[in-house]
């Protein structure tokens, strides 16, 4: 649940109470009917970097954070049958020691973000267990994770508030259940020159997931075009544009990056007509033709190089994965990499509404 800013101290109030609800839970032996049965004296077993008392000023006139925390926790205990012998951790040195290894190994993995190798916001780990001195490798590192999981030694969880209803859990990364997506449509675009974006529609599990692709900033930068996953339950998050080249040419996709688009110099007749064409393929409901659309682009991309950039860049990517034949591929790798579930990324435990 990473945040910024005023939202990052929420969030962090948020999962250490979901810590130490875990060890209340754990030191009463059944289910949590409230949160205020969390006290410093049966919550001994969490190791938070916020205090209960602060967790519990945070939320304790918070109804629905409250429901979320207690039927998670419980939800937990029940999947996982546990009775005894855990710390519960959000931050600290049992946690930064899990990243650390994972840290040493990033370089070649597709991945640089802790939340993407693992998205855990807090730990379960069993006070035998013993973290590896050291790996040869990112592979030979996952597979101990997934071992110490298997025996319930270690046990990330990641979490998503539930205001009400059914708490639901899903594990990832554990080599049983992959994560697969298909590609299913682009957002119809009625004028060429009303957005500077594209979005294109996947599905997960029957569920739609749109990712915009556009310029997140108002200079015409390539290195802030990126992607952002929107749809209910989504991992979601910006998804850099390096990344989301990486994805296609792991699929067998072959597409430049958008540092090779120059930015600062106008676009000529023949890129125009090549955008336009592409623009006309990807967008067959669409009523414009590709005179029009040169005509229009021309024009704005003279005034606004953002716009241009930003929509030539996303109706490039679209066209050349639509193209290649390997869509759906493609479209299972962006959605791997926002739910952290990519080869790369590790075990763990997802609860959500």
């Amino acid at each position: 649940m990473a945040q910024s800013g005023a939202g990052a101290e929420v969030t962090a109030l948020y999962e250490s109470l979901q810590a130490y609800a875990c060890a209340a839970r754990q030191h009463k032996g059944s289910d949590l009917e409230t949160i205020f049965e969390l006290k410093k004296t049966n919550t001994k077993s969490a190791d938070c970097d916020r205090t209960l008392k602060q967790c519990m000023d945070q939320f304790g006139g918070d109804e629905e954070y409250q429901y979320s925390i207690v039927a998670t926790t419980n939800k937990f205990f029940k999947d996982y049958k546990i009775t005894s012998g855990y710390t519960f951790c959000r931050g600290g040195t049992k946690v930064e020691a899990i990243y650390s290894n994972w840290r040493k190994h990033k370089s070649g993995s597709g991945i640089s973000g802790d939340d993407k190798w693992n998205p855990a916001d807090i730990w379960a780990i069993k006070n035998n267990f013993t973290q590896l001195g050291s790996a040869k490798s990112l592979g030979e590192y996952n597979s101990f994770i997934l071992k110490q999981y298997d025996a319930k030694k270690l046990i990330g969880i990641s979490l998503k508030k539930v205001p009400r209803g059914t708490v639901k859990g899903a594990v990832y990364n554990d080599g049983k259940n992959a994560i697969t997506a298909k590609f299913k449509e682009i957002k119809l675009m009625e004028d060429v020159t009303s957005s500077k974006d594209v979005y294109l529609t996947v599905t997960h599990k029957g569920s739609p997931y749109n990712i915009q692709l556009r310029n997140f900033d108002r200079r015409p930068k390539t290195s802030s075009w990126q992607g952002e996953i929107k749809g209910k339950s989504a991992a979601g998050g910006k998804i850099g544009g390096g990344v989301m080249v990486e994805q296609a040419l792991s699929a067998g996709v072959k597409v430049k990056k958008p540092s090779e688009f120059n930015a600062n110099i106008a676009p000529s007749d023949t890129l125009l007509k090549a955008f336009a064409k592409m623009y006309v393929e990807i967008n067959p409901r669409g009523k414009e033709t590709q005179k029009q659309v040169v005509t229009k682009a021309k024009g704005l991309a003279k005034v606004d190089p953002t716009w241009w950039m930003s929509k030539y860049l996303s109706v490039y990517y679209v066209h050349t994965i639509i193209k290649s034949g390997k869509k759906d591929v493609v479209a299972s790798k962006i959605y791997q990499y926002a739910s952290s579930a990519t080869e790369s990324s590790s075990v763990y435990v997802k609860y959500y509404d």
